[in-house]
């Protein structure tokens, strides 16, 4: 049974030719390793891998995910080979994001081949990098800083934890680049370890795997002088410009960005230096201008109170990109290429706004600007990313909690919070309002009680959903020699367990989350489910 897991992870990478699965004839144990360098060497056969055949060659491979036999997967070779697969996985990554460069010089960003390709790359890029996640939290001997049903656990710091910093399998570089540097202009997305964080990087149509964006701003940085990550946080120059839930838009040192804790970060640049320099400045300078013009207005709070930041945009409407009213994270850069002219991202994600948690947020964008759009615009070269691998598991589950909620969302289940939390929320929202202190790091003013009230409720069924996730994956490792549950095998867990509590509510028996998960009412969830 244990090379069940891997062996469904690894059929993401099983060569195909000339986008047709591999023949379901051949024999024999297939070793990991060598089926990844096959897909290597495809994406450097144009006969093979090019514009026509991108979308198919990789679907293809997709696919393939469910159709081997486990008995022909060989484990030892994993076991034994796992880092050079997993450095291999990476630069096979990295390909991708040369040969979409390459594709798009080829053709015009709206090409219907090209869209298609980059619609598959998504799925492509997200499976690799959640096997590489698999391989290092497996087989690395990093202790996993964990607790079921607690995104905020404090554990103790560890001195290797050092973003974008290291080496593999804490941190890959794009062969390009000897080392990992910063210029000011540069792109940095980032996952966070909350539920919120998952919910964000999950709610497109096509889940992805960040939660956050970052804009590198430097003083004097438009000659695109590049500084080593030491110099880097040692240089007070060295700015990054966000937008948070909590706070809104803030410019604070790289090192306190850091600070965060971050379970991963990748880095992205422009190629044009001047161009991308003029793009921070043009956000730096808004921000700092809106600040002054509200302490001018509005003198009462302190000059750096977060009451003159700028408030976060709920909506994630990009519209009136010249003067903003609201930032969300990834508009930060938006607005500051926008202003100097070039739009990003290449490809935007896109929403189901009829999605019962994004109407409970206020989103009303259709297509949206998310952080993980980053891997796929050609304009950008891909440096470096970091991963924290003591927090990989928490990844892991709360992925695919929140996997489970959207599938359910979709099927008509919508978040109904009780009067407790409701009551919790307006009691927050007025504290809030009131400007008591210690809500000010945590509530936005503009937040309004409907999303308090989805927020709160979310965390609670995450919580519960992971709680009987781990459960059931601690029960399965007495039975694998210690291996965690794959991806599907995780989903159809969750799955289980949310059968189960909707029976426990169609029977008026107690139950644990469907007095606030569920259809509209009850007879909508018999008729669904055939009670």
């Amino acid at each position: 049974m244990k090379y069940w897991i891997i062996s469904a992870l690894a059929l993401t990478f099983v060569s195909c030719q000339s986008g047709n699965r591999r023949p379901s004839s051949v024999s024999g144990p297939l070793e990991l390793s060598q089926e990844v360098q096959n897909v290597r060497d495809d994406l450097n056969n144009e006969n093979k891998f090019n514009l026509h055949t991108c979308s198919n060659y990789i679907e293809n491979i997709y696919k393939d995910v469910l159709s081997l036999s486990p008995s022909r997967f060989d484990y030892e070779d994993t076991q034994k080979n796992w880092l050079s697969i997993y450095n291999n996985l990476w630069n096979t990554r990295v390909q991708l994001h040369d040969k979409l460069q390459v594709f798009a010089s080829q053709t015009t960003q709206n090409d219907p081949e090209l869209v298609s390709c980059v619609n598959s790359m998504r799925d492509g890029i997200r499976m690799s990098r959640w096997f590489e996640d698999y391989l290092a939290e497996t087989f690395s001997g990093v202790p996993q800083y964990f607790e079921a049903g607690n995104p905020d656990a404090k554990f103790p710091n560890d001195p290797n934890v050092k973003p974008l910093q290291g080496e593999s399998p804490w941190l890959v570089i794009n062969p390009k680049y000897k080392q990992v540097t910063i210029r000011s202009g540069d792109i940095i997305i980032s996952r966070g370890n909350a539920y919120t964080s998952s919910a964000i990087a999950r709610i497109g149509r096509v889940e992805s795997q960040f939660s956050h964006l970052a804009f590198i701003y430097i003083e004097d940085g438009g000659r695109g002088h590049e500084y080593t990550i030491d110099e880097a946080l040692k240089n007070p120059k060295v700015k990054v410009i966000e937008a948070h839930i909590e706070i809104g838009s803030v410019i604070r040192p790289l090192k306190d960005y850091f600070a965060d804790g971050n379970a991963r970060n990748e880095l992205f640049r422009y190629k044009d230096a001047l161009m991308a320099h003029r793009s921070a400045k043009w956000v730096y300078d808004y921000i700092q201008n809106y600040r002054k013009n509200s302490f001018d207005a509005n003198p009462i709070y302190p000059y750096n109170d977060v009451n003159h930041d700028v408030p976060y945009n709920f909506s994630m409407d990009l519209s009136n990109p010249r003067n903003p009213k609201k930032l969300f994270c990834t508009q930060v850069a938006y607005v500051g290429f926008k202003n100097n002219n070039i739009d990003i991202p290449a490809y935007m994600s896109t929403m189901d706004t009829n999605l019962s948690l994004a109407k409970r947020m206020g989103i009303t964008a259709s297509h949206f600007f998310a952080p993980g759009d980053m891997e796929l615009d050609p304009r950008f070269e891909l440096i470096a990313e970091y991963r924290n691998l003591h927090k990989l598991k928490g990844l892991r589950m709360k992925d695919m909690v929140l996997s489970e909620m959207f599938k359910r969302m979709s099927e008509g289940y919508q978040i109904k919070p009780l009067i407790p939390i409701g009551l919790k929320s307006l009691l927050a929202w007025t504290l809030r309002q009131m400007d008591v202190k210690f809500t000010k790091p945590k509530l936005p003013k503009n937040m309004n009680i409907r999303v308090l009230n989805t927020t709160f409720t979310l965390e609670k069924i995450a919580k519960y959903y992971e709680q009987e996730l781990q459960k059931e994956e601690t029960l399965y490792q007495g039975k694998s020699k210690g291996l965690p549950l794959g991806y599907n095998q995780g989903l159809e867990v969750l799955s289980q367990v949310t059968d189960r509590d909707r029976d426990l509510y169609v029977n008026r028996k107690r139950d644990y989350i469907h007095d606030e998960f569920r259809p509209n009412n009850l007879r909508q969830v018999e008729l669904v489910y055939g009670h």
